[in-house]
Formats: structure tokens, sequence, C-alpha cells
């Protein structure tokens, strides 16, 4: 071919055909391919005609051809299923490229395959980025939350065109920044969404306690989340929130009434919480959401539970005040569990990337989701400012006063005994009263442990041993 496209776009699912979209609408000449195995071929054809007349895309069905398409050193952004079908993929492409070129995964790869597919392909002169992606459907067409690691030298092959895609701050910032070497980017968005995991329970959450402590209907609580989306709760996830609980069924009852009460979920949220097990890392918020999420489906279990259960004989019909009490108590509560969420996630950002000499900078990290990204809030754009002047454990501190922890230590209380299931919620407060707290009883398991394992213990002068041995059997 003697005119090359200035980009190839490999997979064309949802979010490949915005990508391709997105590259489009910036003036830039698009490949696509799609994988043809499971009848995909029709995608592929019905992509190219749809958008023919704009004449900014051409579509392929011989992989060798789609590549040459490219104008050199070629970039290519691959939109596959993380795994098996991704690696099959890089396996055919690869003796097709040629040194410079670059390839760009901008699905949910696990960072550990990313690392390695970086080290893999840098020996044949060919770069490899992990990109991490947020903002959905609508992002990826409008502008994304891109973030990019991996190969360094390729990032300024690859840089103006992932930014011109970017979303942008009100001052023109691009929501896309390297982040760091080997598998850093789709660590970053692992940790993303392993918050996104915590954020959209603690919404949930907060749902189940104003219909069943404070006795709301479907459209009082959409009322109340309406007006917190225009104060410093607002984010994309509770405008989204507002968006759905005010769908409606045909007969004009709330959808969702409607909808089962069991979710899933793809694996990044389990990926984080034995990420930060391995690493000593907290991320009890996260970890909370996803076994939530795991409750949810446990189907039978629930319902022969529920059956056994007993009513508790309490009256919780809030007077008008008290209710008003405690949504004004609630509003704290939400926001000391949002911040606590996205803290630790931040500390095991720190914690891998020292581990594996990332030195990827938190601030930048606080600008990218800032904007763009399905975790974008009021709350997070407080901290990228703050952080600038402060530690993690100090924006804890100043975010995070006593009124506020003693409105969140309520509104634990008050679920407890409406026996509302409170995981992110009760997770947090226990992480914050932990951290707060002078003397914890981690004391007595160390001379439990002495005692039937003789592990030693450390006194707080010295270091122990004690006299006699414990049972064996214990």
């Amino acid at each position: 071919m003697q005119n090359k496209n200035d980009i190839g776009v490999l997979g064309l699912g949802a979010m490949g055909q915005n990508l391709a979209l997105n590259f489009a609408s910036k003036g830039l000449t698009v490949s696509v391919y799609n994988r043809l195995e499971a009848n995909e071929e029709r995608v592929l054809a019905d992509f190219v005609s749809k958008y023919k007349n704009q004449g900014h895309f051409i579509g392929f069905t011989d992989l060798e051809t789609f590549i040459d398409s490219i104008s050199e050193p070629r970039k290519i952004f691959m939109m596959l299923k993380a795994g098996q079908a991704l690696e099959e993929v890089i396996n055919k492409i690869s003796p097709f490229l040629k040194e410079g070129d670059v390839l760009i995964d901008g699905g949910n790869s696990h960072y550990i395959d990313t690392d390695r597919r970086v080290k893999k392909l840098r020996k044949h002169g060919v770069g490899f980025i992990g990109c991490g992606l947020s903002g959905g459907t609508f992002g990826a067409l409008n502008g994304p939350c891109l973030m990019p690691g991996g190969d360094k030298k390729s990032w300024s092959n690859v840089k103006d065109i992932l930014q011109s895609i970017a979303a942008k701050d009100e001052e023109g910032n691009f929501s896309c920044e390297w982040i760091g070497p080997g598998g850093s980017g789709h660590f970053v968005k692992m940790v993303h969404n392993g918050i996104e995991y915590s954020l959209m329970q603690i919404i949930a959450e907060t749902y189940d306690f104003l219909i069943k402590a404070v006795l709301m209907s479907n459209q009082e609580v959409l009322s109340v989340f309406r007006q917190w989306n225009e104060g410093e709760l607002s984010s994309y996830l509770v405008g989204i929130t507002c968006e759905v609980l005010s769908l409606e069924e045909g007969d004009g009852r709330p959808l969702i009434e409607n909808v089962l009460d069991i979710v899933k979920q793809k694996g990044t949220g389990k990926d984080i919480a034995i990420c930060a097990l391995e690493h000593g890392v907290v991320v009890s918020t996260i970890t909370e959401a996803v076994n939530a999420r795991y409750i949810s489906g446990m189907e039978k279990s629930r319902a022969n539970i529920n059956r056994s259960k007993k009513a508790i004989n309490k009256n919780n019909n809030l007077s008008k005040g008290n209710k008003e009490i405690t949504i004004l108590s609630l509003v704290d509560s939400l926001y000391c569990a949002n911040v606590i969420s996205i803290i630790q996630g931040l500390k095991l950002i720190q914690k891998v990337s020292k581990a594996n000499s990332w030195d990827i900078d938190i601030s930048k990290i606080l600008n990218v989701w800032a904007h763009g990204s399905i975790i974008q809030s009021k709350i997070l754009q407080d901290m990228n400012n703050q952080f600038k002047r402060n530690s993690l454990d100090e924006i804890l501190i100043e975010k995070i006063n006593q009124s506020r922890i003693e409105n969140l230590i309520l509104i634990v209380s008050l679920a407890t005994q409406n026996q509302i299931p409170f995981h992110v919620y009760s997770a947090a407060l226990s992480y914050y009263q932990a951290l707060s707290s002078s003397n914890l009883p981690a004391n007595l398991i160390q001379l439990q442990r002495e005692y039937f394992g003789s592990h030693g213990f450390e006194k707080k002068t010295s270091i122990g041993k004690l006299s006699h041995i414990g049972r064996s059997d214990t």
C-alpha cells in the first residue's frame, strides 16, 4: 500500500470500535482488524460499512495485510480479552513486526503477564505497552483515562496519539501520563478497578441503608443521591447511580426493584486482594467489596439462612428530625469510606512500586484518575491537590476528623441494629480505628504464637522466650 494509515486497532468489541472512532475523530486514519473466530467476520464488515463515508477506516481480514497497512514504526492498539486470546494474537502478529513497532494492550491483562511480554518483545526490538484504560464505552469514544506503562523507548512514538484521544481537565491537562516500566500501567489499572469495586459497594450499601433503615422509597433515595452529587460527594459513580435509579419498567415501577440482587466479577478485584496479601498491605475495603459479590451469588445459602432468621423486635420508624440527622451522618460516613478506600489502594501502589523499582508518581496517578476514569470524583480531585504537599497519612488525618468518624460509628451501629450487611463501611471503620489505636491486642497473639510454636516474642525492652514449652497439639 502506498498510503499507510496512522494506527491499527485490533479487536472490534464495543470498546475497540469506540476507540477506533475516537482516533478517527482526531483526524487519524485507522486500519481495523477483528479476530475471525466464532463468526466475528460480520462485526468487521458491519463496522467498516457503517463508517465508510467518513474515509478514516480500512478493514482487513488478513493479519499480515493489516499490519502492512500501517505506517512505520507501526502502532497497533489491541482491545482483546486478557489471557489466552491475547497471547495467541501476539504470537501470530509477532513474525510480521519490525524493530521499532509498538504493540499496545488496552485490555485488563494481569500486570505480571504484561511485564513478561515487555521483556519478551524487547528482545526483538518491538515495544510493548500495557495501557490501563478506564471510562467504559462512553470514555473510549469521548475521552478515556489512560495508564500506559512498559517499554519506555516506545512512549515517544505513541505519546501524542494516545494523549490526543484521552480525557482532559479544565486546564487542558491530559488524563494520560506515562506510569512506569514493566507491568506498572496494568498494575495501576488493577488497583483502580479494586477501588472501583469498593466505591460501587459503598454506594450500594448506602442505598440499602436508606431503604431499610431510613425507610425511604426509591424516589426519595434518588432525590438524596442527586443532592449529594451537587456537593463534596459528587462523582461519576454517584451520577450514574442517579441515572439507574431513575429507570422505570413499562408499568412505571422502578427498574431496580425487578433486578436480581446477584452480581459477578471479572477477577481484578480478586487479583488486587491476592497482591495486597503478598506484599503485606491492607486493602480491606476492596477485599470486602469482592466478598460482598461472592455472597450475593450464594443464593441457596442465603435463602436457607434467611428462613431461619428471627426478626428483631425494634422500632426503626425514625422521626423526621432523626431522619435528617441520620442522612447528615451518612454524608460523613460515605465521605470517610471513600477516602479510606482510595488511600488503601494508593498505599498498595507505593509498596509494589518500591518493590519493583517502578518509581510511580502518586500525584501523577491521582491527576490521571481525577478526570475520565470511572472513579473520578470531587474527593479524588481534592486529594490530588493535597498530595502535592502532604503524605497519604497526613491526608487521612486532615480529611477524616473526629466528627466524621463519630458519624461513621453511628451509621455502622445503626446498620448493625437493622441487620443491614455493611461490608465496606465496617471495614473502613475498623481500618481507621486500628490505625489510630495506641494499643492493639497483637501482644496477646505474640504470646499465643510463642506458647504453641516457640516463635519468640518481642518485649518493649528486649526479645523474649517463654521458660516452658506449650502443648504441641494446640
